[in-house]
Formats: structure tokens, C-alpha cells, sequence
């Protein structure tokens, strides 16, 4: 945040989820930032959208951040905003490096890299064979998972969440007409407790930096932010025991995005 608050400024924030979001209404905290702008931004945010897609529009998005002067901040769903990428662009920014993203990109990469560094993650299952998958999810079908297939180049596809029998079936289903020949299936049970949120920090290899928070709801996307009710001896634990250690595992700047469950 030190080099958004050297002066007041406008921050162009590239995302359209609760992350960005939840960013968001952290920075409007900041005095030293003059505007925000969320491109493309969502519902929640619709009094500061810009209708521009980095992805499918990046000179656009780099003109605008330029005519406005903006500090450019990759959110967590941006996947083609990285470091490498807007360098030439001679913006001040803070977006992942090509490698840092298959953390965010492969979910595969990301389960491996926190068993790597002992931190603390969900039981998962990784198969090969579409078969397996779905005689898990036939012998666990009471058991909250998320299923996502990953192509042979390591791009995970969207989550498809299941809590129940019925719900067993969509994900069946999507199994059953994704997966191909080199495609890996990530099945992940999902996080119990009484609430479930997300937390989210900057970090930079150094240092992790958390600044919001936001509820999960069932289907496992961010609800609303911030979490009014968790006190800050739980966000102090979590920072120490999952956070940092995989930031100092990781270095450069980027948006950390954590789930987690109190009971």
C-alpha cells in the first residue's frame, strides 16, 4: 500500500469477483486514493464500473489506466493481467508474475505447492481417470467437494460444487463431458464449519499484508465484505500459519486469496 498512498492517486482495480470487491472497499479507507475504478467490476461495485474487459480488451484497459493516471491492481480472477504483460506499459502496478498466476490458474499446481510448504488446505484427490472420479463421488456422495478438470496446459476449468445427492449428479455430469485424454480431475472436499470466509492480503515475498475479508457462501463464492464478526487473534493466526509461509515461498507482489472455516 506504500506506493499508492505517496500521493493521492486513482487505482484501476482489473476483476469483476468478491475479491475485487472486497479490495475495493478496503482502499476507499485509503486517503490516498483520490478514485477507484473496477474493470469490469460486478453488481456490488456498479457505482464504479468501467465495462472494460482486460482480457479480451488490453490496449483499452492500459489506455485508460494511463488517461487516468491509475495505480493497476490485477484481482485474483485475472489471468491474463500479469507482471510480464503490463511492463511495457509503463504503469505503476501490482500483478503476478506468469509464474506466480498458476497458483490462481492450476488448481492442481496450487493443492501440490501448499502440501510442499505444510500449509494447511482441504483434503483433495487428484485422477486421471474419469471412471475413479465418479466411483468416489459415488461411495461420498454426503461429502461437500468441489470438482474442477485441468487441461494438459495446466488451466483449471470453473469449480463445480456439490453438497448433496442431487447436486452429485451436475457434477457427475460435467465429468462426463469434460474430461479427454490428459486431463486431470481435482477433487476437493469442502472446508466444514460454522462460517466460512476468505482473506485476502498483499503480499511481495517479504512481507503479507492482509487488508479485508468476505463471507463463502454455499456454492463457494464470496458473498459480502468485510466479515463483521471475526476478531483479529483468528486473522493474526491465519496470516502466521498459512499466509506467510507461502508468501515467502513465492516472492513478488500479488493479490494472496485464502479460504478458511471458524467454528
Amino acid at each position: 500500500m506504500a506506493q499508492i498512498e505517496r500521493e493521492t492517486r486513482s487505482v484501476l482495480i482489473a476483476g469483476s469477483g468478491g475479491p475485487e470487491h472486497a479490495l475495493a472497499w478496503r482502499l476507499f479507507k485509503n486517503k490516498g486514493v483520490e478514485r477507484i475504478y473496477i474493470a469490469p467490476g460486478n453488481g456490488g461495485t456498479f457505482r464504479d464500473n468501467k465495462p472494460i474487459d482486460p482480457t479480451r480488451n488490453f490496449k483499452e484497459f492500459c489506455d485508460f489506466a494511463r488517461s487516468r493516471s491509475c495505480f493497476v491492481i490485477a484481482g485474483s480472477g485475472s489471468l491474463q493481467l500479469t507482471a510480464e504483460s503490463i511492463a511495457p506499459e509503463g504503469l505503476e502496478n501490482i500483478c503476478p508474475s506468469r509464474d506466480q498466476l498458476r497458483l490462481r490458474s492450476s488448481r492442481v499446481f496450487a493443492k501440490q505447492f501448499m502440501i510442499e510448504n505444510q500449509i494447511k488446505t482441504p483434503l483433495f484427490h487428484v485422477l486421471d481417470d474419469s471412471a475413479k472420479a465418479l466411483d468416489w463421488l459415488s461411495a461420498n456422495d454426503d461429502v461437500p467437494v468441489f470438482v474442477s478438470l485441468e487441461d494438459p496446459s495446466g488451466l483449471s476449468s470453473k469449480r463445480e460444487y456439490s453438497s448433496n445427492a442431487k447436486e452429485s449428479e451436475n457434477v457427475r455430469k460435467s465429468i462426463e463431458e469434460g474430461h479427454k485424454p490428459g486431463t486431470k480431475i481435482l477433487v476437493e472436499e469442502g472446508i466444514r464449519g460454522k462460517m466460512r470466509f476468505t482473506l485476502f492480503a498483499l503480499c511481495d515475498g517479504t512481507r503479507s499484508v492482509p487488508f479485508s475479508t468476505a463471507i463463502v457462501s454455499g456454492d463457494g463464492l464470496e458473498a459480502f465484505s468485510p466479515v463483521l464478526n471475526l476478531n483479529q487473534n483468528t486473522i493474526d493466526d491465519i496470516m502466521y500459519r498459512v499466509v506467510r509461509p507461502g508468501g515467502s515461498q513465492d516472492p513478488g507482489k500479488r493479490l494472496s486469496r485464502r479460504g478458511h472455516s471458524v467454528d
